[in-house]
């Protein structure tokens, strides 16, 4: 193999390339550099186990949200239900306040009635007195 001058001188600057570029990488001034790649490293990891934390927390809170959902369905039915009941409960109030409104003015006419029957008795002469009595005397 011939070596020639272009050859020896590609060489010399490969070598002087790698002398350098060695000594560079090496050197004290990319300690900082090193220095820099550390702590990016560590806070990486720190920030992953933060990250796998907050994953943790978030799948409980995933599971806490399905739970406190599920029970809200429940709440939700049991509300629809009471309300169904309330509706019927108050169709019944209604329609027992009518009747005792009903019965409040018959005691009132009955009332009128004996009041008036007090004042006014019903004379009541021979064959009507004797049946009236003959019904009373059996009651």
């Amino acid at each position: 193999m011939k070596l020639d001058i272009k050859s020896i001188l590609i060489l010399v600057l490969l070598g002087f390339c790698l002398l350098f570029g060695y000594k560079w990488y090496f050197s004290t001034g990319n300690s900082e550099y090193k220095k820099q790649l550390k702590e990016l490293r560590d806070s990486n990891r720190l920030l992953q186990s933060q990250r796998d934390s907050i994953n943790i927390e978030l799948k409980s809170l995933k599971t806490d949200f399905t739970l406190l959902k599920s029970e809200e369905l429940s709440l939700k039915i049991d509300i629809e239900k009471l309300t169904e009941e309330i509706e019927i409960t108050k169709a019944n109030a209604s329609k027992s306040k009518s009747e005792l409104n009903k019965l409040k003015k018959d005691l009132l006419e009955s009332r009128k009635k004996i009041e008036e029957l007090k004042s006014n008795p019903t004379n009541r002469v021979g064959d009507e007195l004797l049946n009236s009595l003959k019904n009373n005397s059996r009651i």
